[in-house]
């Protein structure tokens, strides 16, 4: 008897602590944070440094007026779809024109987004870079990057399937001024967070997750943070 009464005590406290643990979490899931100061809005360049095109080109595509001050932006943004379309247009310009200049270009940029892509683990946007990297008017040249990005999407395509087996990741927004935020999850908007607001986000697949807010004048982020399964990330936005 006198074996037994510490074995018996020590599975009391045992059970005890995990109705703590129960308590303090019913979720059971890990909460962490990080506090977040702004910075000035990024807006677009007036520039095109992307190439110099004779005026008939320009006026033929439109697009192509002050593109490299918009993908300097959307590269600071870290926006992989919008650098995507701007490859697509590159792409239909240099279809039509032949002009060296919008291939360099054009192959230039699509490398940084499907980095990016890759960075971000994004399957849509890596399938869509394969997809610009084999039209034919690049295909020739880009072996070694259709392979590379085969294999990339291949990997994430795995991630992503394993990463739905398990419980997913939540993010808490925590509006800590006095203005009115536009909040983003994974560059979709979410909604506009009042002041002194929160705002959860629930049901994402755990990992990578991109995080942004803004008002007019100011910019919390973009925000890059790994949530694992089950993990609840409370992001806390100041002035």
């Amino acid at each position: 008897m006198r074996q037994a009464l510490p074995r018996l005590f020590l599975i009391t406290l045992m059970i005890a602590g995990l109705s703590v643990a129960s308590l303090s979490d019913p979720f059971g899931s890990r909460s962490w944070g990080l506090d977040e100061e702004p910075v000035k809005r990024a807006e677009p360049a007036t520039v095109d440094p992307l190439a110099d095109l004779p005026e008939p080109v320009r006026m033929l595509f439109p697009m192509l007026a002050n593109m490299g001050g918009k993908v300097n932006f959307d590269l600071r943004q870290g926006n992989v779809s919008a650098l995507l379309r701007s490859v697509g247009d590159l792409t239909q310009a240099e279809q039509f024109t032949q002009i060296p200049e919008l291939s360099n270009a054009s192959d230039q940029l699509l490398k940084e987004a499907t980095e990016l892509a890759w960075q971000q683990r994004d399957p849509e946007a890596l399938r869509r870079s394969l997809q610009l990297w084999s039209n034919p008017v690049r295909a020739g040249r880009s072996q070694d990057e259709i392979q590379e990005t085969s294999e990339r999407l291949e990997e994430v395509e795995r991630e992503r399937k394993e990463m739905l087996t398990k419980p997913r990741a939540r993010v808490i927004f925590h509006n800590k001024t006095d203005r009115e935020l536009e909040v983003y999850v994974n560059r979709k908007p979410i909604g506009t967070l009042g002041a002194g607001k929160r705002h959860e986000v629930g049901e994402l697949l755990a990992g990578r997750q991109y995080l942004g807010a803004n008002d007019e004048t100011l910019q919390w982020g973009p925000r890059k943070v790994y949530v694992g399964p089950g993990e609840v990330f409370n992001w806390r936005l100041f002035d």
